[in-house]
């Protein structure tokens, strides 16, 4: 049997990375290793874990933040820009990527999010007959799981596996209704405010009592507020990866994206793992920066 479709939350394990990075003192010409070592080894990690057919690297976009932030502008005011391509963070993960042969996709004005969603949609839409792994920490993603697909963490075998069982267990609803449990409960995390008040127990009795219709909650606050129920709609919109108004796959010549050209999303079409059976060009990279630890490894075949 085939592995699994791998996708990795890029900018997710870039954040963590250079977050614990910074405590390494790596340096290489002049250049702060640390993060792109940890980031490495993330990633090799869960190549050794899950052994995939197909890697994907989603990374967010220039601007990520803007689309969500056009309809609900307090999306994530008060949490930092991650690192982006005109970071020396990006672009060194970028770099060890095309080296290794990785596929790795980001689009402007979208986050990586955005991008697993996309993968999971073809592949969904395609009838693929393919497992997916999605690894993120991010709560966001388990409303793709079920039907083959589950969430891990950036650890690896690490931590607790995230399926359709899982969610029904924790949330008390279905993966694909939590993007409607989100909007009505809102998201401390992302600054999205949901109905005052409303905390996730609240929100699931209130949406199973409405038949999840936003629109027939009864609530104090929907009935004093001429525009709360609006807000929440549009909470729903920035929450749903599923199948989002504005969804990556129907921005203007995303079917020219150069990752995706010529790719029907047959399974002999995804794009594969690389062969590291004569990476010349990876070995040069991690010589440059100093990683012998990461070619010690490569070169005793242990790296992936």
């Amino acid at each position: 049997m085939p592995g699994p479709i791998l996708a990795i939350d890029g900018t997710g394990l870039l954040v963590r990375c250079n977050r614990a990075g910074r405590q390494t003192g790596l340096h290489a010409n002049g250049t702060r290793t640390g993060p792109l070592l940890l980031f490495i080894n993330s990633v090799a990690r869960l190549i050794r874990c899950y052994q995939p057919s197909y890697v994907l690297v989603a990374l967010d976009g220039l601007h990520a933040r803007d689309w969500r932030r056009s309809l609900v502008p307090s999306y994530k005011a008060d949490r930092p820009d991650p690192p982006d391509r005109q970071s020396a963070e990006y672009e060194l993960a970028l770099t060890f990527l095309g080296a290794a042969g990785i596929g790795f996709l980001s689009y402007d004005g979208y986050e990586a999010d955005d991008v697993i969603g996309y993968v999971w949609r073809q592949r969904r839409y395609n009838r693929l007959d393919i497992p997916m792994v999605i690894a993120s920490d991010d709560g966001d993603l388990h409303q793709l799981v079920g039907d083959g697909v589950r969430q891990v963490n950036m650890n690896g075998y690490a931590g607790p596996v995230t399926t359709e069982d899982w969610v029904l267990a924790k949330y008390g609803c279905e993966p694909y209704r939590l993007s409607l449990l989100k909007a009505v409960m809102g998201d401390v995390s992302d600054n999205v405010k949901g109905i005052p008040g409303v905390g996730p127990v609240k929100a699931l009795k209130l949406l199973t009592q409405a038949q999840w219709a936003i629109g027939r909650i009864e609530h104090k606050a929907l009935a004093e507020s001429s525009v709360l129920e609006r807000e929440i709609l549009l909470n729903e919109d920035i929450f749903n990866l599923r199948g989002p108004i504005h969804a990556i796959w129907m921005e203007p010549g995303m079917d020219r994206y150069p990752l995706w050209t010529g790719m029907a999303w047959e399974e002999e079409n995804l794009p594969p793992l690389a062969d590291h059976r004569h990476p010349a060009e990876l070995r040069a990279f991690l010589d440059r920066y100093e990683l012998g630890s990461v070619s010690r490894r490569l070169e005793a075949g242990r790296l992936w």
